[in-house]
């Protein structure tokens, strides 16, 4: 089966193409991300289709129109090469997903996903692919009661862990980090080990990343990220000079950038005294974020060692002067594994979790997360 013959039965849906783009752009700043805390808008201007190139060299993006003919959807079908029960295979991201108040389109939706999933690893142009995860704000209660909890729905979306987006705004002045660890900038003679601690890393982790051969997911984002350099990572090492740590701090403007509308008088108050010390941002202003892509701690360690490697990893990168125009820090904490290492930070949390979509009838497909946190990257979606 060819995916256009898939859209062929639901004549609202195509495939959107780069004569798409202006209308795709527009559509999306109709919309906005509004939590209690604070209200964003995702930028993906001028070209919405660079920031998916970015994440991967295999993408699809999903339209639909209503009955005027106006543009009321659009979704991203993201492929990687991940990890599956330890071997390298394709793994699916879907993104992106924007739905106008139609209820024509929100049905029309849910049979078109169903009819996907079940039919997902019989589509040619998908390469056999059959896992399918996604990203889901915990408040975002139109997506949880229509998508998630909707008992009547033929595809499961079912939470493989939770996670929160964590925000931090500073270090606390006079903060050091200790000086038990070898921590510094990478260099070009550090990117095999580099890699064989990223491969080690991700080798048995749930949709964990690929780094064999040409599926290096290292060389391939060091090619196609825009300023990202190896000369970037930070490196924690121990005394054997062996890597325990790493991080690679991101920002993906302007092929993802983030606008803020408002925020509440709560974060303004939080964000009162940093502003003595650093620029804030204010509504109007774009978000300068550094994503900590990259982030890994050596799986191997005890939990107590972890939380004092990223403690000390994070305050160090922070004095090195890395986050001097950043407003923002942001990573993802699964499971409350890194909170204890966030001491001397000041910061704020958005609850997430990730799910594993799969048509009803495909229950064999569900991954188990396990100890490890799954792979996922925030700066990628």
């Amino acid at each position: 089966m060819k995916l256009a013959e898939l859209l062929a039965q639901f004549p609202a849906f195509s495939l959107a193409t780069r004569e798409n783009n202006d209308e795709i752009l527009a559509f999306f700043n109709q919309t906005s991300m509004n939590t209690p805390l604070i209200d964003i808008q995702y930028n993906r201007g001028p070209d919405f289709f660079s920031f998916l190139q970015k994440s991967s060299n295999q993408y699809f993006v999903l339209i639909a129109r209503d009955k005027s003919g106006k543009l009321g959807f659009v979704a991203s079908l993201i492929i990687r090469k991940g990890r599956i029960n330890n071997k390298n295979t394709d793994v699916g991201y879907l993104g992106d997903l924007r739905i106008a108040p139609k209820l024509e389109l929100v049905v029309a939706w849910k049979k078109l996903l169903s009819i996907l999933l079940y039919n997902l690893s019989q589509i040619e142009e998908l390469n056999g692919l059959k896992y399918l995860i996604t990203a889901v704000m915990d408040e975002n209660s139109k997506a949880i009661n229509s998508l998630i909890k909707k008992a009547k729905n033929e595809f499961i979306y079912r939470k493989l862990s939770a996670y929160r987006m964590v925000n931090v705004f500073a270090k606390v002045p006079f903060y050091q980090y200790s000086n038990k660890y070898h921590i510094g900038f990478a260099k070009q003679d550090d990117r095999s080990t580099l890699t064989s601690f990223l491969k080690k890393q991700n080798q048995d982790r749930a949709f964990g990343f690929s780094y064999d051969g040409e599926q290096n997911e290292l060389s391939r984002r060091l090619n196609s990220w825009d300023n990202f350099t190896l000369e970037q990572f930070i490196l924690v090492k121990n005394q054997h000079k062996q890597i325990i740590a790493c991080v690679a701090p991101h920002n993906p403007s302007p092929h993802k950038s983030i606008l803020v509308k408002s925020i509440s008088w709560k974060i303004r108050v939080l964000l009162k005294p940093i502003s003595l010390i650093k620029p804030m941002p204010k509504a109007g202003m774009e978000l300068n974020i550094a994503y900590l892509t990259h982030l890994e701690i050596a799986k191997d360690l005890e939990k107590d060692l972890r939380t004092k490697v990223f403690n000390n990893l994070l305050a160090w990168t922070w004095q090195q002067g890395v986050f001097v125009n950043a407003h923002i820090v942001a990573l993802c904490d699964f499971e409350r594994t890194l909170q204890d290492g966030l001491k001397g930070f000041i910061y704020t949390t958005e609850p997430m979790s990730l799910y594993q979509v799969y048509h009803y009838e495909h229950e064999n497909l569900l991954q188990e997360v396990g100890t490890m946190p799954p792979g996922f990257e925030m700066a990628l979606v």
